[in-house]
């Protein structure tokens, strides 16, 4: 029995022996797998606060040219509401006269021609728009 309690307290102590390197071992890897985890938990939350940067960044250009073409419609807007601009309007585009007012059309005539052609033409185009 000596012998064999010999072997057990030699299969003990090597056991021992054992436990400690593995248990060392596996204490450095929970380490550094720990470590491992932080350091890409801080990465990604860098990577995610730069992305939320640059969107605000765009956000905020977007913002300022939005706010640049509001000004220059509001300009307009007050342009086309003026009393000068509605009368310019009306005459160039529209051919109206304000009251009081006289209109002449000149004609060009293309060529010479007697009034006596143009009686005749417009007796044609009469009779063509019946």
């Amino acid at each position: 029995m000596q012998q064999h309690e010999e072997i057990s307290s030699t299969a003990q102590r090597l056991r021992r022996r054992r436990r400690r390197k593995v248990t060392a071992r596996f204490y450095r890897f929970v380490a550094l797998l720990i470590l491992l985890f932080v350091a890409s938990s801080y990465g990604v939350a860098i990577w995610r606060m730069q992305k939320v940067d640059r969107q605000i960044e765009m956000t905020r250009r977007t913002l300022n040219a939005v706010r640049m073409r509001n000004a220059q419609l509001l300009e307009e807007l007050e342009r086309v509401s003026s009393d000068e601009y509605v009368e310019r309007v009306a005459r160039e585009e529209l051919g109206l006269v304000a009251e009081g007012e006289t209109v002449f059309v000149v004609i060009k005539p293309e060529e010479s021609v007697s009034p006596l052609e143009v009686e005749r033409r417009n007796s044609a185009d009469r009779i063509d728009g019946w």
